[in-house]
């Protein structure tokens, strides 16, 4: 089973959990925050919380859609739109490859060999873009398959490696790439 379809199925499970009202240690507001910002990662105890504590997910859920919308909106008077554009033929290369490049982001990939079967992506945000994150990014394609995750570096750069088996040249015939926050 895909990872997201598990993660998926997981939390729907968990959503239909009654709450039976027990709740013998609260994660507070503050704390959920700093877990969505990556500025601190939750104990084993706090995640175990989450997980048994429906009300504990709901407020964390109702706290990430709310800095969502809020870094939409900064990403809105900024003038940034999500979607990446793809700017070069999508064919097997052994160079870099530029998938979008604006005033707020680049994206690359990189051929780590001659065949083009293994691949790093790239992302790099402006200086503006990154003073404006509330927490971290992730680029995605229009299929739902995850390209690139996580916190940008005090360069403002984002990599990972590409985990899956068709190259993402050949996806970008297919799909749109988007950018969201974490």
């Amino acid at each position: 089973m895909h990872p997201e379809t598990r993660k998926r199925l997981l939390a729907a499970l968990l959503a239909a959990q009654p709450d039976t009202g027990e709740h013998p240690q609260a994660l507070d507001e503050a704390r959920l925050r700093q877990a969505l910002t990556g500025t601190v990662e939750l104990s084993p105890a706090e995640q175990a919380l989450l997980l048994h504590d429906p009300s504990a997910r709901q407020r964390l859920y109702a706290l990430r859609d709310a800095q969502r919308a809020r870094q939409y909106l900064i990403w809105k008077r900024l003038g940034m739109a999500t979607q990446v554009s793809y700017l070069a033929a999508a064919d097997v290369t052994d160079h870099p490859v530029t998938i979008d490049t604006h005033p707020h982001l680049t994206v690359k990939v990189f051929p780590l060999d001659a065949e083009g079967t293994r691949w790093t992506i790239f992302l790099k945000v402006s200086e503006t873009l990154q003073e404006t994150l509330l927490s971290g990014l992730r680029l995605l394609d229009s299929g739902g398959l995850l390209w690139l995750i996580g916190q940008v570096d005090a360069d403002g750069e984002l990599s990972m490696d590409w985990a899956h088996a068709e190259s993402p040249l050949q996806r970008l015939h297919h799909y749109e790439l988007r950018i969201e926050p974490r």
